[in-house]
């Protein structure tokens, strides 16, 4: 078993159950998820945030960072986003996220890999 530590030093002993979490939709509140369920770790969808114009410049300024955002003090992972490309492009580069993910002073950050293939090759398009 591994431990992971959060920027704030608290360390987790894995493995960790993270919900997925997104403030403007809540199924559940952070109060709920942390309070009653003991959950010490979430993933947020790091393109969601980056795509909100106010949002991502107050993120990534002085004042403000993803866990004051969420009103969590755990663990939070964000995720690049790249699954959104499956539903048209996202024109975004994998730089640019991966900046906004450190800025906003995420815990762990996922880069994009996001490749469409083609579903009846399963090659990827630029595949000769």
């Amino acid at each position: 078993m591994r431990n992971v530590t959060t920027r704030n030093g608290e360390t987790l002993p894995t493995p960790l159950y993270l919900p997925v979490y997104e403030r403007e939709n809540p199924f559940i509140s952070m109060d709920e998820l942390a309070g009653s369920f003991g959950v010490r770790g979430v993933i947020v969808n790091g393109f969601l945030l980056y795509k909100q114009r106010d949002l991502r410049d107050a993120l990534a300024g002085p004042d403000l960072d993803v866990k004051s955002y969420l009103g969590f003090d755990g663990l939070v992972v964000t995720d690049s986003g790249a699954f959104q490309a499956l539903s048209g492009k996202l024109y975004l580069k994998n730089a640019r996220i991966v900046c906004f993910q450190e800025a906003i002073g995420a815990d762990v950050i996922s880069r994009s890999t996001s490749s469409r293939r083609r579903a009846t090759t399963g090659r990827s398009p630029t595949a000769r």
